[in-house]
């Protein structure tokens, strides 16, 4: 779902991409843009927060985003729930925002709403929760629907009309082409005075070139050309693996749903080729409740000497094969910089470098103590567009929390 489409026809858009971004040189901002748009799409939306931060969007499509126009009309809150029901359907409009950036944004079913809400449970907010229509959500314990302590909760209202068919359509927040984008923003854009400048020095150096090939006498040898073996074939077959980044939003989206098992515990999660194994503790409830449970969720319980057991198989499309190759030095200090946005500095070792004739390749390890759901997800869109492999996840869950690590494979040149 890349929009939601109101009663007018107007489409506003649920990017395939968004995140906030930091680049120290124009140049280095304009690649990763560029390497982001041939992931996530060729419609891009781009602004300033402060210095060299900036916040990105990416689609296929083009139009308004969703959460950004959702939160301007409310005037920017920190912390925001938008659920507006969609007549007629079994859905609703759905945006949450968390310390100012959109989190969640989209129409979802009425019955997945609870598992979008469930991670924000585990840590401190202060919400402005605004909903319209029958929606799954409320703001004093009700069967059937959500409910937040009330100490996350700054405002709730209950709105006496609908919002989304009103929604301004804002030229700030417009989906456009990434050269279009980039032009706005004067980034990458050469001057005009040094554009003449080379002009010029490029109309002498072709008419010295012209004077001196017609001095020359001698014949042109021809260059013959023969097909050589691509030496980048094995880094390029490397990478034609999911990617890391969507992986790891499926793992902590089967995590999350864990946090609904009726008295069990997850206690140890590993994934690993595809496969999720989650160990399974009882915390006084029977057998027949975990597998109730099992049956609804469309999951399988496995038996044996240690317990009982889930395994979940994942499916993961590959990536597209790439056709760029950056500096390797270059992918492990932007890696860095980027989960240090997420978990201490320390939080990200180099446990092996194997250093080839033509690419490099380095075992990585991010180790995390304590951390939310959320903030897992906010790990995983760090990984986003960039030369790396996830082989390995464990993680033990532990009063909603999840200590463990995630082991990369990082290659560049």
């Amino acid at each position: 779902m890349s929009q939601v489409t109101r009663e007018d026809g107007q489409n506003f858009i649920v990017p395939s991409y968004r995140d906030s971004i930091m680049a120290k040189k124009e140049s280095l901002l304009k690649r990763e843009l560029t390497t982001l748009s041939g992931s996530y799409g060729q419609y891009a939306n781009l602004h300033k927060i402060s210095g060299n931060r900036y916040e990105v969007a990416f689609s296929q499509d083009t139009g308004p985003l969703l959460g950004e126009t959702v939160l301007d009309y409310f005037n920017n809150p920190q912390d925001l729930i938008f659920c507006e029901e969609i007549p007629g359907t079994e859905e609703a409009v759905l945006v949450i925002v968390k310390s100012g950036s959109v989190y969640v944004d989209g129409s979802y079913a009425l019955d997945s709403i609870f598992d979008e809400l469930v991670s924000f449970l585990t840590q401190e907010s202060n919400f402005e929760i605004y909903i319209y229509g029958n929606v799954p959500i409320s703001k004093d314990p009700e069967e059937g629907k959500f409910s937040f302590d009330p100490k996350s909760v700054k405002s709730f209202e209950v709105l006496k009309e609908a919002v989304f068919n009103k929604l301004p359509v804002l030229k700030k927040f417009e989906l456009l082409p990434l050269e279009t984008v980039l032009k706005d923003q004067k980034i990458g854009v050469f001057p005009t005075d040094k554009i003449a400048l080379v002009l010029g020095v490029i109309g002498l150096l072709f008419g010295g070139w012209y004077i001196m090939s017609n001095l020359l006498e001698e014949d042109i040898v021809p260059i013959i050309i023969t097909k050589t073996v691509d030496p980048y074939s094995n880094y390029k077959q490397q990478l034609q693996t999911p990617d890391p980044r969507l992986e790891l939003d499926s793992v902590i989206r089967k995590i999350i749903l864990l946090y609904t098992l009726p008295g069990w515990q997850a206690t140890r999660i590993n994934y690993e080729n595809n496969i999720i194994d989650v160990k399974l503790q009882s915390q006084g409830a029977r057998t027949s409740s975990l597998f109730d449970w099992a049956k609804k969720n469309s999951l399988q319980i496995d038996t044996d000497t240690t317990g009982f057991s889930l395994k979940i198989k994942m499916i993961n499309l590959n990536r597209s094969q790439t056709s760029v190759i950056y500096r390797f030095n270059d992918v492990i200090s932007n890696l860095v910089d980027r989960v240090s946005y997420v978990l201490p500095s320390n939080a990200l070792r180099v446990t092996n470098i194997n250093r080839g004739t033509y690419f490099t390749v380095a075992d990585v390890k991010i180790t995390f103590t304590g951390i939310t759901p959320s903030t897992f997800k906010l790990l995983s869109n760090q990984l986003a567009a960039m030369p790396i492999v996830l082989n390995k996840v464990t993680t033990n869950l532990r009063d909603d929390k999840l200590t463990g690590s995630i082991d990369l494979k990082v290659l560049g040149n």
